[in-house]
């Protein structure tokens, strides 16, 4: 091979691949991670859903549209539209941690309590599972 068709090769923009590819790939991933979070459940759609994951990091709906159909062919991304998502990303990544974290203190306080390792006592009222079956099957034995 001669020297100037390895240079060719070796600087050919077509192809993607290298740091730009993966901010490409790290963009993808973001609005599709925020769209899965925006997700409303059935009857909504992902193209909604990805339209408010947009929203929420503030870029356009249209280049959020090209991230979402072409990021596979993409040669390189918007470093405000990478950024944006990014942070929208994480943000949304520290509050479902703050929230995680206020739903196991308020496990162990409840713990701490025996609020939820005691069982319940229902006063006498009604019967626990294993009798009411014994008086189910004594009751069928009798007939």
């Amino acid at each position: 091979m001669f020297r100037s068709d390895r240079r060719s090769v070796e600087i050919d923009t077509k192809r993607g691949g290298g740091i730009m590819q993966n901010a490409v790939a790290e963009a993808h991933f973001y609005l599709n991670e925020l769209s899965r979070h925006l997700h409303r459940g059935h009857g909504d759609t992902l193209g909604a859903a990805r339209d408010r994951a947009a929203r929420v990091a503030g870029i356009e709906r249209s280049y959020a549209k090209r991230i979402w159909d072409r990021w596979q062919t993409m040669n390189d991304v918007s470093g405000e539209a990478y950024r944006r998502l990014r942070k929208a990303y994480e943000q949304a990544c520290e509050r479902h941690e703050a929230a995680a974290a206020e739903y196991r203190h308020q496990r162990l306080i409840l713990e701490a309590t025996h609020a939820v390792t005691e069982s319940p006592d229902f006063g006498g009222v009604g019967m626990s599972a294993p009798e009411m079956v014994q008086t189910t099957q004594g009751e069928n034995a009798t007939k």
